[in-house]
C-alpha cells in the first residue's frame, strides 16, 4: 500500500466531509440568525463568526498529517450545528 496515496485520499475525505458539514453549518446558522437576531449588524457578526469557525477547522484539516486530529477538526463542525440547533429549539 503506499502511504502518500492513503494519505492523500484520507484528506481529501476529511475535506469533503468538513465541507459538507460546514455547508449544514452555515444553513443552521443563516437560519436561527434570521429567527433571532432582528438586528442586522449582529446577525451578520455572528453568521462571520462561524465562517471564521469553518475557515479555521478547514485550514486544520489541510495542514494536519493526523486523521485523528482530522476527525477532532472535523467533529468540531458537526459539533457546532449540534450545538446551535438545540439552541435554537431551546429557544422555541
Amino acid at each position: 500500500m503506499d502511504f502518500t496515496t492513503s494519505s492523500k485520499s484520507n484528506l481529501n475525505y476529511y475535506l469533503t466531509m468538513a465541507k459538507l458539514e460546514s455547508s449544514n453549518l452555515q444553513k443552521i446558522t443563516k437560519n436561527s440568525g434570521l429567527r433571532y437576531l432582528k438586528n442586522s449588524f449582529i446577525r451578520n457578526k455572528f453568521e462571520s463568526e462561524i465562517k471564521n469557525f469553518i475557515d479555521w477547522n478547514l485550514e486544520a484539516i489541510k495542514k494536519t498529517a493526523s486523521d485523528d486530529e482530522r476527525k477532532e477538526f472535523l467533529w468540531n463542525i458537526k459539533q457546532e450545528a449540534i450545538n446551535i440547533e438545540r439552541q435554537d429549539s431551546q429557544l422555541r
